[in-house]
């Protein structure tokens, strides 16, 4: 996204004219941000080069957030916090992205407009969550919850990628011994069969002249190692390169929930993980003074899960039918305990306290879950090993156990 900076001169309301900066994408949004805050556009022109930007990464994000909580926190105003966290060390990307922020606040827009005008920078709830808390006068701990909740959402995500490490390197290493096999190992031995074939015809008596099949087998991926191992890396590649492309597209995030729902191993960690993430997110939403609704469709989009926003968008519909909330979420995919907890939380007047165990119920199981991913996964693919060094053992092997049958043969025969 191309940041651009425009001077303009303007008049007032009042009849005064002004004259000053702003950054924006063009000159025509430039001139709507500017009738957006009921000024008169007398001239606009370009000032300087484009700012290249490009989206923000989690760790940028989660960064800027944190700190954006803390200034607010201490009361310093918003547009010499931002101008603090662009003088500190950081990323470039993030820095500019700050600079575009503070230059919109100096021109009068406010905070959640500036964010809501970088869509892709910020994840699209950002700019509802910064407008709730500038709202309701509680803009910092709007903030630090979220950070909270990129931080149990970071916690999931790590105990994944934990979970499934040691499985990929065991399946790491077979491949790269069976391609070390295949291209030094088998053609030797392919070498050495034909020769003593030729040179001996002791080796071959019997009723096969055929090679045993797991020789065959061996001889076979020693002479195409190199077009095999080229086609799995290309299906690692091609995997990789659709996830990071699908990922956080309406594509991707079907598949996912697809997963949650049927995946037997990985469905129930990643169902237990949106669930987690729906409740911390209710959460936010009420604490950040939205009403009910809101705070639902705000659970739905910080999940990213089309499949949870659809049960929020049901819970809208049934609430506005005049149901009860456990009613309404009876309706949906989520747990029917889930809208009786959040029921008897209205109740007796403690919904976010309730929201809290709720969310940290479900993180810890879905932890749970994909801790013991390993104790299902590295067992499997131990007895892969297995069963490929059983076969690597029966064809090195099976030529010399015919070669002493041949011998017992000829050696009765003799006598």
């Amino acid at each position: 996204m191309a940041i651009g900076s425009f001077g303009y001169r303007a008049q007032v309301e009042g009849g005064g004219e002004i004259v000053g900066s702003i950054n924006a994408a063009d000159e025509a949004a430039a001139r709507q941000t500017l009738e957006s805050l009921k000024l008169q556009v007398r001239e606009l022109w370009p000032t300087g080069k484009a700012i290249k930007t490009r989206p923000l990464n989690a760790d940028d994000f989660r960064a800027f957030n944190q700190q954006l909580a803390l200034l607010v926190k201490a009361g310093l105003p918003l547009e010499a916090g931002l101008d603090l966290l662009a003088s500190e060390r950081g990323g470039r990307r993030r820095n500019k992205v700050i600079d575009a922020i503070n230059a919109d606040l100096k021109s009068g827009t406010s905070l959640a407009d500036a964010v809501a005008k970088r869509g892709r920078d910020f994840p699209p709830d950002y700019a509802m969550l910064l407008e709730a808390g500038v709202e309701t006068n509680n803009l910092s701990q709007v903030l630090i919850n979220l950070g909270s909740h990129l931080e149990m959402r970071q916690k999931l995500r790590d105990s994944l990628f934990k979970a499934f490490g040691y499985p990929m390197f065991v399946l790491a290493a077979m491949i790269a011994v069976g391609a070390f096999m295949g291209w030094y190992v088998f053609p030797l031995f392919d070498r050495f069969i034909i020769q003593s074939r030729h040179n001996s015809s002791i080796m071959w008596l019997g009723p096969s002249k055929q090679l045993p099949w797991p020789t065959a087998l061996l001889f076979f991926l020693g002479e195409n190692t190199t077009p095999i191992l080229i086609i799995i890396c290309a299906v690692i590649v091609m995997g990789i390169a659709i996830w990071l492309l699908l990922r956080r597209q309406p594509v991707g995030l079907t598949l996912r929930d697809w997963a949650a729902e049927h995946m037997p191993l990985f469905g129930p960690a990643v169902r237990a993980s949106l669930i987690a993430r729906w409740c911390d997110g209710l959460r936010m939403g009420v604490i950040s003074g939205m009403d009910l609704p809101q705070s639902i469709e705000l659970a739905g989009a910080v999940t990213g899960s089309p499949m949870m926003t659809a049960c929020g968008s049901s819970m809208n519909f049934a609430i506005s039918r005049g149901l009860p909330i456990d009613k309404a979420v009876a309706e949906t995919a989520l747990p029917p305990t889930i809208g009786v907890a959040i029921q008897t939380g209205i109740t007796c007047n403690n919904l976010p306290e309730t929201l809290n165990v709720l969310s940290e119920g479900y993180s810890k199981e879905a932890q749970i879950r994909i801790a013991a991913l390993p104790a299902i996964i590295t067992p499997v693919l131990l007895v892969m090993l297995s069963l490929i060094v059983i076969l690597v053992f029966s064809g090195l092997m099976a030529p010399f156990i015919r070669l002493l049958n041949s011998l017992v043969l000829l050696n009765s025969f003799l006598n």
